[in-house]
């Protein structure tokens, strides 16, 4: 009787533990079930894509055969790391422009990969079949996605927060309603942020929840002191251009910028809500400042730029011999200067060809800020000028005031398919 009392304790101890493991493991399978789902549908499609191009090539499912099922497996393990390092699988799930850049990358260190490892290597056509499906695919799925969503179809993915991993945040503003979003943020634990303290001017209330850390002159100081992540902006200690002003001075420290929104107030560029609790929070995102995003913007503008100046080459000889292209000043990004050279000639197209190698040499953009010589009032441009540029789509004048916030609209809303909407817009305008 003592024995069975004994097994039954060590059963029902048993029993307890592996319900809690698994209602633990269970809680982790909810919480990452957006990731989980978009690296099997991506998975899918890979595998998908190989079994269609493979018989193109091969009988039997040859290479499969040969390799004992590893061909498929290595590279959809290949692909799924790819993305990975795109943060398709955290951050980014359902942003199907880095998907298609994944998946062309994907492409070229495939190819790569198959040249290094023979065991591994079959018909160029598999590959280029195999990445048109996946390059279709997995971009495809998500834009899918988007589209039932906005449908209501399907609940929109939010991000989650855990009360390990925070981010260290400041409050700007110490007035009323910064004390407020204050208060309310450290009463929940569900937020991922922790508010370190208060930047303003000058304190403006006697008590203050966390300490008054210093100026907005101090700024940058601040934020590399106490490694800083988010700002949040009350929005009655400080108007939508104040905030533009202190978004640009700390533009090149990879911040979040949140805000509550006022009841009919214009959103300062890209941003989503975010709940938490009562407030809803605009996050406010530098696009083009990203990494990711500098990079291919600079590929593409290199890539056009010179093929665009191998085309018209001998439009520009033959102009250059009437008349070579005069040189003249512009403004740069961040209060920069720099020569190009333009024909005077009364068609755009040919007006500005010479501009080409300014974009081949760093200094332009194809698409950016306004192109302004020196000779007027320095616009103080947030990014490289360009080509063309959203001022370009509307026939009508801009004031430096409007300029700058088209500027804030476009490094906030910057990608690749958003510089080629405003080039084709441009040529058919």
């Amino acid at each position: 009787d003592k024995h069975f009392s004994t097994s039954q304790g060590f059963l029902t101890k048993w029993a307890i533990r592996f319900g809690i493991s698994i209602r633990k493991f269970m809680t982790v399978i909810g919480e990452l079930r957006s990731q989980i789902l978009s690296v099997f549908f991506d998975a899918v499609v890979v595998l998908a894509a190989f079994m269609i191009a493979i018989p193109f090539k091969f009988d039997h499912f040859e290479p499969i055969v040969m390799s004992n099922g590893l061909v498929p497996v290595v590279y959809i393990l290949f692909w799924i790391v790819v993305g990975a390092l795109f943060q398709l699988y955290s951050r980014y799930i359902l942003s199907y422009t880095r998907a298609i850049l994944s998946s062309l990358t994907g492409f070229f260190l495939a190819v790569a990969f198959t040249y290094f490892f023979k065991q591994y290597a079959f018909s160029r056509l598999v590959i280029i079949l195999a990445t048109a499906i996946i390059t279709l695919f997995i971009p495809g799925w998500r834009v899918l996605v988007h589209y039932f969503m906005s449908r209501g179809f399907l609940r929109p993915i939010k991000e989650k927060h855990n009360i390990l991993f925070t981010r260290k945040t400041l409050i700007i503003g110490s007035d009323g309603e910064g004390i407020r979003i204050a208060n309310h943020i450290l009463k929940r634990f569900d937020t991922g942020l922790d508010i370190v303290g208060f930047v303003d001017s000058h304190p403006r209330q006697d008590y203050l929840p966390v300490p008054f850390l210093g100026s907005l002159t101090d700024l940058q100081g601040i934020v590399n002191t106490h490694s800083i992540r988010e700002l949040i902006f009350s929005n009655t200690a400080f108007s939508n251009k104040e905030i533009l002003n202190i978004m640009d001075t700390t533009k090149a420290m990879r911040l979040t910028y949140r805000m509550v929104p006022r009841h009919q107030d214009i959103l300062l560029g890209k941003a989503s809500i975010e709940e938490i609790g009562e407030y809803s929070f605009v996050n406010i995102e530098y696009t083009l400042f990203n990494r990711l995003h500098g990079i291919t913007k600079r590929i593409f503008d290199t890539f056009i730029a010179t093929t665009l100046l191998i085309l018209f080459s001998p439009i520009i000889l033959l102009r250059s011999l009437g008349s070579l292209p005069k040189k003249v000043e512009f403004w740069g990004q961040d209060n920069s200067r720099f020569y190009g050279r333009i024909f005077n000639s009364k068609n755009g197209f040919l007006h500005n060809l010479p501009l080409l190698w300014s974009i081949v040499t760093g200094k332009m953009s194809l698409v950016g800020s306004s192109l302004i010589s020196t000779d007027e009032k320095d616009p103080e441009l947030i990014c490289m000028p360009g080509l063309t540029g959203l001022e370009r789509l509307r026939n009508v004048k801009f004031t430096e005031q409007d300029r700058r916030l088209l500027d804030h609209y476009y490094v906030q809303n910057q990608s690749l398919s958003f510089d080629i909407e405003i080039i084709v817009k441009t040529v058919f305008t």
